[in-house]
C-alpha cells in the first residue's frame, strides 16, 4: 500500500512537472519572438538613420567653398594678451 501511494504521488509530480516544463518553454519562446521583434525594429532604425546621415553628407557637401577660422579676428597693431608665469 505504501509503495502504491508512493507511485501515485510520484506520477503527479512528474505531471505538474511536465506542464511546468510546457508552460516555460512556450514563455521562452514568447520571449525570444519578441526579442527578435525588438532587434529588426532597431535594426531598420538605425538603417533609417544611416540614410538620413548619409543624404545630409551629400547634400551639405559644397567642396570649393572656403572653411572659415575659428577665433577672433584681431588688428595688425594688437599683440596677443597673454601673461608669462611670475611676471
Amino acid at each position: 500500500m505504501s509503495s502504491t501511494l508512493f507511485v501515485i504521488e510520484t506520477g503527479q509530480h512528474i505531471a505538474k512537472t511536465n506542464v511546468r516544463l510546457d508552460f516555460l518553454t512556450q514563455y521562452i519562446q514568447d520571449v525570444l519572438s519578441d526579442y527578435n521583434d525588438i532587434n529588426q525594429d532597431t535594426r531598420m532604425q538605425l538603417e533609417l538613420i544611416h540614410e538620413a546621415l548619409a543624404e545630409l553628407q551629400v547634400k551639405n557637401r559644397e567642396p570649393d567653398t572656403p572653411r572659415r577660422l575659428i577665433g577672433f579676428r584681431r588688428g595688425a597693431d594688437e599683440k596677443p594678451k597673454h601673461v608669462a608665469a611670475g611676471q
